[in-house]
């Protein structure tokens, strides 16, 4: 079977194939839902036998190893293993750039999987670099695992940067769809300027933000407090969360 390795600057394109029944006649572990609040997360395995054999299908072996990544030498390593319908899956793994500057960015990738025994995968598809991540060769941090937005689970990134006197940080969706993991545009979650301006000056702004009214297959909207409370609504468009006009 030929493998496409797809970067972000690709297309988010090719049909994963349907679901299947495990080859051994076994069913696969099932995701663990846990219960936070009104929140409903899947918690992914990240350690074990079946975590272990798809880092392996991935990387070649378990541990960390050397690769490069659209250009950039990354140290990479498997973050996590989410168990979808049927047989397939999708391996999470995480790269820290060697090149560790302020700008230099680490990155998240995600493959797709397929049982092959209980505790064997075959690599179907992979996205290269999917997810970027913050400064000093840091990946962006995978925080939760929703599955109040979509009829699949939904991955939840963010990171953070300060410059000039300014620190962002903002949050990356990645929907594992059948047919490929589709990511929004980043959402931002606080951002401040008072390294820049003081919090005494006349324009100082803080603000912080959190997901709200979560409805599936929909949207969700975001609502900041701070110095300027607003909120900000997110519909889906062609897989994706996009913000629209009230």
């Amino acid at each position: 079977m030929a493998l496409k390795r797809l970067f972000v600057t690709a297309a988010l394109a090719g049909m994963l194939a349907g679901c299947i029944e495990d080859p051994e006649g076994e069913a696969p572990d099932q995701p663990v839902i846990g219960e936070a609040g009104d929140e409903a997360e899947v918690v992914p395995l990240t350690e074990g036998p079946r975590f272990e054999a798809a880092a392996r299908a991935v990387l070649g072996e378990a541990g960390e190893v050397e690769a490069d990544w659209g250009g950039e030498p990354m140290r990479v390593r498997a973050h996590s293993l989410i168990l979808l319908d049927g047989a397939n899956a999708a391996l999470v793994t995480q790269g820290r750039n060697a090149n560790d500057c302020h700008a230099c960015a680490g990155a998240t990738s995600i493959h797709y999987l397929r049982a092959s025994g209980p505790e064997d995968f075959e690599l179907v598809e992979e996205w290269i670099a999917l997810v970027p991540g913050s400064g000093w060769g840091e990946p962006a941090s995978l925080d939760r695992i929703e599955t109040r937005l979509a009829s699949y689970p939904v991955l939840i990134f963010s990171r953070g940067y300060t410059g000039q006197g300014v620190t962002e940080t903002n949050m990356s969706l990645v929907a594992l769809s059948g047919s490929g993991p589709i990511i929004s545009e980043p959402i931002m979650t606080s951002e401040d300027n008072g390294g820049y301006l003081g919090e005494d000056s006349p324009d100082y702004r803080s603000v912080e933000g959190a997901m709200s009214e979560p409805m599936p297959g929909q949207g969700f909207t975001m609502r900041y407090t701070g110095t300027e409370p607003f909120e900000r609504r997110y519909r889906v468009k062609g897989g994706r969360f996009v913000a629209v006009e009230d």
